[in-house]
């Protein structure tokens, strides 16, 4: 699940989103959206649509329910077309569009924007910024949106050690693959840079967890990180230095100084 914090021009509070996909086919998903307006401290939008992907011409299409407090239910249909300017993709030129139907098939509302969308990966610990500006074009108005993200765990970790990064050898060991629009099924886009996966992009799979991202934004990651940037899932833990096996969790409290630093030492072994 990826959960963020929000904030527009056109709002007066941060908003709490969190979003989930779950795959339906090779090229389509279901996307799950919902927020929480912090000014009011209650749900205020949710949406589920089901999303089609094409990888080759980098576009990606939906259809699906909306409700917000505003306008309550409506249907809506989107679709967009992305543009990276910089080879690592944190840059991006897209163009976009959707139209709303109220649920009585009576009004119509529909509006286009193009925007500039960077990413700044790992801006602080387990966080990644991202800043959107544009223009919409029915409405003829400029827009600026800032985003906040982090990617939460859904189950415990293993016992971790220092996040120190993964050394350069692991890291390359790590499987690669070609993106194909057979792909599409297991990976969409990447949840560093935010941009949807084209073919021919190289894609770094984790061995854990099998989530997949650009091989530049994930690198970059794992050289300060030890962990899924995803799923959070951690990729290396201390081995006992003697046999080799993993440490059993502590019941008798905090752990020793020395055992803390055994662990800092063997931060970076890597889970076969």
């Amino acid at each position: 699940m990826e959960t963020s914090l929000r904030y527009g021009g056109d709002s007066k509070a941060l908003r709490i989103h969190a979003k989930e996909k779950f795959p339906l086919d090779s090229k389509t998903l279901l996307q799950v959206h919902g927020a929480l307006d912090t000014r009011i401290g209650a749900p205020n939008y949710f949406s589920a649509m089901i999303r089609r992907f094409y990888p080759d011409l980098s576009v990606s299409l939906g259809v699906g329910l909306q409700y917000d407090k505003h306008e309550e239910l409506t249907y809506r249909m989107r679709a967009k077309k992305s543009f990276p300017v910089t080879d690592d993709g944190f840059l991006s030129f897209n163009i976009k569009g959707w139209c709303k139907i109220d649920k009585e098939f009576k009004e119509r509302k529909s509006n286009g924007a193009a925007e500039f969308a960077w990413s700044i990966p790992n801006f602080q610990k387990d966080q990644d910024v991202r800043f959107k500006v544009g223009y919409e074009l029915v409405d003829k108005t400029a827009f600026f949106h800032g985003q906040l993200q982090v990617s939460e765990s859904i189950s415990a970790p293993l016992p971790s050690a220092a996040n120190k990064g993964l050394k350069k050898k692991i890291l390359q060991s790590l499987p690669k693959q070609t993106f194909s629009p057979d792909s599409a099924a297991k990976f969409t886009d990447c949840s560093i840079c935010l941009t949807e996966f084209s073919t021919g992009d190289e894609i770094r799979v984790l061995p854990h967890c099998g989530h997949g991202f650009h091989v530049n934004c994930v690198d970059m990651w794992l050289g300060s990180h030890s962990s899924c940037p995803s799923c959070r899932q951690i990729l290396v833990v201390a081995r006992c230095q003697k046999c080799g096996g993993l440490p059993a969790s502590s019941s008798g409290g905090a752990e020793t100084e020395a055992g803390l630093k055994e662990r800092e030492d063997d931060a970076n072994r890597f889970l076969p």
